[in-house]
């Protein structure tokens, strides 16, 4: 009962806000007119236009998550949904729990106190009930194949929805961004046109064969600047015998895993050390920024969208299985990065190197990185402004 009575307040106070709004561009003559209108009371809306709080204001000090805090949820999760990612119930409360803390952290504890109970298994559905948008729907289980399978009609979903949301939020083109992930195996270099004798059958390349893996975030600007990478290599924690001279001179960051694959924590990392600081605008801006990237759990995990909530960054995830078509970095970028690496790597091979040194596949990376990320690159694959079209 009381969350059929939170919906039908919500339903109520959005019916007095369209009024108000009618009211305001003179679409009516007369208060009751619009109250008759939009079937609220005469008195409830005059105290409205006199400053009067509605039920969810003057409620705000009661709840977990303050109006615009819930707000940014509520259209968090239907964009998510839009886009073929709809969050879970546990999902959403740490989502919730994950934009308390943060608040609280930031706020003085004597109003915000640091210990307080953790959010109910019931708090979501009465969320749910004061965002009428938003309901509970059972997912229908269909094979794996049909999964994969994008159709025309899901694309022109996701690129209504990716229109609508630049539009709304007047997003500009310097603050728009791209990021991906992509792997490498150490010591392994990519098969390659060479010349050889037509009467000899030998084609062999030799190679220090498969070491190590090691995973690079890159992100990119869709004015085409270039984002510091993210290198993960495999290991307890970073040290410094991994980095060279030259990659400390660029300012690029280093992060560690037990196989060298990226993690929640890493992206989280990748967020708060590279995105977040090397795109900021001025304190005086409202600019919103927009992360185009795909639905990989290091991604959407609640500390990484709510970091996105709270800083301004409209995250924007791309269709599930549809990497192929959607993601300039890896139909564009990335094929052309790990030919200039392997050849790279294959000087360091023909001089006779038998086990290679984290340090040396970094080094080999500064210089074929440059080689790869060209204008040439970015004209000939259309990788950043197909994301315009």
């Amino acid at each position: 009962m009381p969350a059929r009575k939170s919906q039908k307040r919500a339903e109520a106070d959005k019916r007095i806000q369209k009024a108000l709004d009618e009211l305001s561009v003179g679409q009516f003559q007369s208060v009751r007119q619009a109250a008759r209108a939009n079937n609220v009371t005469h008195t409830t809306l005059l105290r409205r236009m006199d400053g009067g709080k509605s039920t969810a204001e003057s409620r705000e000090s009661q709840q977990i998550l303050t109006i615009p805090e819930e707000n940014a949820l509520a259209e968090c999760i239907t964009r998510l949904a839009i886009v073929g990612h709809p969050p879970k119930h546990p999902f959403i409360r740490e989502l919730a729990e994950e934009i308390r803390s943060s608040r609280q952290a930031h706020n003085n504890p004597e109003i915000y106190p640091l210990c307080q109970p953790s959010i109910g298994d019931s708090w979501v559905q009465r969320f749910i009930h004061r965002h009428p948008e938003l309901e509970t729907a059972c997912s229908h289980a269909i094979e794996a194949a049909r999964i994969k399978e994008v159709t025309k009609e899901d694309l022109d979903r996701w690129f209504d929805e990716f229109e609508k949301t630049i539009k709304e939020k007047n997003i500009q083109i310097e603050d728009m961004y791209n990021m991906d992930e992509t792997g490498f195996a150490i010591g392994v270099v990519q098969r390659s046109y060479v010349v050889v004798n037509k009467e000899s059958k030998t084609r062999y390349q030799a190679q220090p064969g498969r070491q190590e893996w090691a995973s690079v975030v890159e992100c990119i600007c869709a004015d085409g600047r270039l984002i510091t990478p993210f290198i993960i290599l495999k290991g307890e924690k970073v040290t410094s015998s991994w980095i060279p001279t030259a990659a400390l001179d660029l300012n690029w960051q280093f992060g560690a895993s037990q196989k060298g694959w990226t993690s929640n924590a890493l992206g989280f990392d990748w967020l708060v050390r590279v995105f977040d600081p090397m795109t900021r605008p001025p304190a005086d801006s409202n600019r919103i920024r927009l992360l185009i990237c795909d639905g990989h759990d290091s991604h959407i995990s609640a500390k990484f969208v709510a970091y996105c909530i709270e800083n301004n960054i409209c995250l924007f995830l791309l269709l599930p299985h549809s990497s192929h078509l959607l993601q300039p970095l890896d139909v564009g970028v990335f094929s052309p990065l790990k030919t200039a690496v392997s050849a790279d790597l294959d000087r360091l091979i023909r001089v006779g190197v038998n086990q290679l040194e984290k340090v040396e596949w970094v080094e080999s990376y500064i210089r074929a990185r440059p080689n790869a990320f060209t204008e040439k690159t970015f004209e000939q694959d259309g990788a950043i402004l197909d994301w315009l079209r």
